[in-house]
């Protein structure tokens, strides 16, 4: 959600979106923190606690942040979404909706975007699994590298760019309750580097899809995004791996939080004594 990207904004004319097919996960007890960095920005931490069929993901914004900016817990088990304001002790919670049908996934090499009429933007995503294996926490991970080619036709927006992205990709199954990625055709770790913030509103991107496609809970990345001479580079990186037993505490909302409603999530809700 901190990612920029060199394809221009197209975050409201998304890919076709594809309902995800509903999991109930069973993992073993698991703590990965990770590290987020883009450029020069204050990095971001996240941490991921994992417990039988429940989850919990707590954001910091900063290098010093005692308190997340966000906090969501999944109870997949309970088909339930649980978000915490940690600053004002209020939750709301919120049903998962996602199908209990297998869906069919398709990748196709060429998968045109939902966007409005405008000039042709290629966006080609070619990946190649190195063979490369590593064993996390009882779990494989795979290496793959990616290059993203943003070749722009005439009149657009959009300008011409490209990012190398070489990654670590955890084979970790059920994040979020779900079994597929929410956009077609989009790798993890990769959606924000193509509808991310920037120019190119009106351009009619087209996704290219050529070899592996990288799957997985990513754990390690260092991209190099090169645009009109320029170069950033965004990095994630593993800071620690835990094993030990977690409270079951972390999985439900905490006793001296208030229930809100959605929209109303400042409002605690009122019970009948």
């Amino acid at each position: 959600m901190f990612r920029s990207a060199i394809f221009g904004f197209l975050l409201l004319q998304a890919a076709a979106p594809v309902m995800p097919r509903f999991v109930v996960p069973n993992l073993r007890d698991l703590k990965i923190e990770i590290r987020e960095t883009h450029g020069l920005t204050q990095p971001i931490t996240t941490v991921w606690y994992f417990k039988g069929p429940r989850q919990r993901i707590e954001h910091f914004f900063g290098s010093n942040a005692k308190t997340p900016i966000t906090t969501n817990i999944f109870q997949c088990d309970q088909k339930t979404e649980i978000m915490l304001r940690e600053y004002l002790k209020t939750y709301r919670s919120t049903p998962i909706t996602y199908t209990d049908e297998p869906v069919a996934r398709k990748y196709p090499q060429i998968h045109r975007t939902v966007t409005p009429v405008g000039p042709d933007v290629t966006v080609t995503i070619d990946s190649r699994d190195t063979g490369e294996r590593r064993q996390v926490a009882g779990h494989e991970s795979q290496h793959i590298k990616t290059t993203i080619t943003a070749e722009p036709s005439k009149g657009a927006e959009t300008k011409p760019g490209k990012v190398e992205v070489d990654a670590w990709y955890l084979d970790l199954p059920g994040i979020g309750c779900h079994e597929n990625p929410a956009i077609e055709n989009i790798p993890p770790g990769m959606v924000w580097f193509i509808l991310g913030g920037g120019s190119g509103t009106r351009d009619h991107k087209i996704i290219k899809q050529i070899g592996a496609t990288p799957h997985g809970f990513v754990i390690e990345e260092t991209a190099t995004q090169k645009e009109a001479g320029n170069s950033l580079v965004h990095k994630i990186e593993l800071v620690q791996i835990s094993e030990k037993p977690l409270d079951d505490s972390l999985f439900v909302p905490p006793a001296d939080f208030s229930e809100t409603t959605l929209g109303h999530e400042m409002i605690p809700v009122r019970r009948a004594p």
